[in-house]
């Protein structure tokens, strides 16, 4: 059996979350579910931003799962300066988060996520969840996706 070796083409999602439970249930499930992907976790903003400042990857990521609720810089922060930031505004980013207000919602679709799932989809359905994040990373260079809120009513059934 041959070791997976990374290449420029490999998926490279980055998670952003505080809660290292989260993270490591996160980047299992994307890894078990596409074992050719490279998955980053960081635990808030700054780690994130150190890391894409100083292009440690090389490469910007295809995909990031952020939490919105985090010490030193919220979600919606970092959202916001993502967005904002002509180097960073195309990377998706996929709001996954305990924070289940329609309110929010509208705000993180409103500043530029692709997506919106609250974490309960993620425990309850992690399959069909990695399966739904998975255009936002494969259909880069094509039409872009519409942005959506995610429910578990919405995915199917693992």
């Amino acid at each position: 059996m041959t070791a997976f070796v990374p290449t420029v083409l490999t998926p490279l999602i980055y998670v952003i979350d505080d809660d290292q439970d989260d993270c490591l249930f996160v980047k299992m499930a994307l890894s078990h579910h596409y074992q050719h992907c490279v998955v980053r976790t960081f635990q808030d903003g700054s780690s994130l931003l150190t890391h894409l400042t100083h292009q440690l990857d090389v490469r910007l990521p295809d995909l990031l799962v952020l939490d919105l609720d985090m010490p030193i810089l919220t979600g919606f922060e970092l959202l916001t300066f993502l967005k904002k930031n002509s180097e960073y505004k195309t990377i998706p980013i996929v709001v996954v988060t305990g924070l289940e207000q329609k309110e929010a919602m509208e705000r993180c679709l409103a500043l530029g996520a692709a997506a919106y799932l609250p974490k309960k989809i993620v425990y309850h359905k992690p399959s069909a969840t990695v399966d739904c994040l998975k255009p936002y990373w494969s259909s880069l260079g094509s039409q872009p996706l519409s942005a959506q809120f995610l429910d578990v009513q919405d995915l199917p059934s693992n």
